[in-house]
């Protein structure tokens, strides 16, 4: 389904924005109000026309990068999918050329007039983009940002004033929160990683991972009820997060191959960091891609998989059941996919369609650990 994002008016033509991943949810749109409140105040900035270079920062479908045209010189995101939103829209709307992205690891350019920015959902993440912009800088630059106001308490604006000078705030818009001023060069390093331990282990974890220095209490569910199966040869961990399942796996059985699998690079990262100081990064491949994009049919003996099931902030369980599918797509026949989920989520009618045999290995009031046979 084709969108047509809120004319930016002065700025260019409306453009035609689409979802992806596709959804069947009509609530879903490839934007917010966020993404209105910073075309709407970029459009009202009286210095608008001296800023030719403009940094877009978390866009996810192109509303503001496509909406901005030329002037925007660099898209900054981590996610796969996000980026692959963007080529898509910008190749619906004739503008697939002039994009070109970074990620906050990468060494990017950064000559720069102006960022704007959609905040990201969690505190560490926003401070630690901040940070990272603010090393590759070296003058000042002016920074307009944007998220939804219940998303965001008192303390993102408190990240954001340890950066900037000139920080204010708007009134709520559209539901959004608007912060603009300065963002200052600084040579300190951003801080990249947060370790943890479980089981004695060390476990590395970056921000803007999910569950962002310790393991989720899903996860705990199925490591407390780890596969006792046959040694396989080839296991994979879709939506890595830090690798600790995948890792798992790989001190487990010492003889398979793991590929864990990540929609977010700084999860990639933090998993393949994982890998090496247990030890096991010489078993391990991890891939920056959407669920198992480019894991090949058929080829896997076992699939430890606790999936991610929100989008746009929203609970949507379109994004378990591709998880379910693509589990399906890369087992080999007699394959097992181990599974887990809240309770609530309900995920037995597409496992049983899925998959030749399903049961269910454990469940307390939370969680529900599924065993699925290809």
């Amino acid at each position: 389904m084709n969108f047509t994002f809120p004319s930016p008016g002065s700025m260019g033509e409306q453009i035609e924005l689409s979802l992806y991943p596709p959804s069947t949810d009509n609530s879903l749109r490839p934007w917010d109000g966020a993404d209105e409140y910073l075309i709407e105040a970029l459009r009202e900035d009286p210095d608008r026309g001296e800023a030719e270079r403009t940094a877009v920062v978390n866009d996810s479908h192109g509303a503001l990068a496509l909406s901005l045209g030329k002037s925007a010189v660099i898209c900054l995101n981590d996610s796969f999918s996000d980026r692959t939103g963007i080529r898509i829209n910008g190749e619906a709307n004739g503008a697939a050329d002039s994009l070109n992205f970074a990620g906050f690891l990468d060494d990017f350019e950064c000559d720069w007039d102006r960022i704007l920015m959609k905040i990201p959902k969690t505190l560490n993440l926003f401070r630690f983009q901040l940070e990272r912009m603010a090393e590759k800088i070296d003058r000042p630059v002016p920074i307009m940002a944007a998220g939804m106001a219940k998303l965001m308490p008192i303390s993102f604006y408190e990240a954001f004033e340890a950066s900037v000078e000139n920080a204010e705030y708007s009134l709520i818009r559209k539901r959004a929160l608007y912060y603009k001023g300065l963002l200052i060069p600084r040579k300190k390093k951003a801080t990249e990683n947060h370790q943890f331990l479980w089981n004695d282990r060390p476990f590395v974890s970056l921000p803007g991972v999910f569950s962002y220095g310790k393991p989720d209490w899903g996860t705990l569910f199925l490591l407390d009820r780890f596969p006792r199966v046959d040694p396989p040869e080839l296991v994979i961990d879709p939506g890595c997060g830090c690798g600790i399942l995948g890792i798992q796996a790989a001190l487990t059985w010492p003889d398979a191959r793991v590929i864990g699998t990540d929609d977010s690079a700084l999860a990639v990262e933090s998993a393949r960091l994982s890998a090496q100081i247990n030890g096991v990064s010489d078993r391990m491949k991890f891939l920056h891609t959407n669920i198992l994009e480019g894991v090949e049919d058929r080829s896997a003996d076992l699939v430890i998989c606790n999936p991610p099931f929100h989008s746009q902030h929203r609970i949507q369980l379109e994004r378990g059941f591709a998880f379910i599918e693509e589990s399906a797509r890369v087992l080999k026949t007699g394959g097992r996919l181990f599974l887990v989920s809240n309770r609530y989520l309900g995920y037995e009618k597409q496992l049983k369609c899925a998959f030749q045999s399903m049961k269910i290995l454990g469940q307390d009031s939370k969680f529900r650990l599924y065993m699925c046979r290809k």
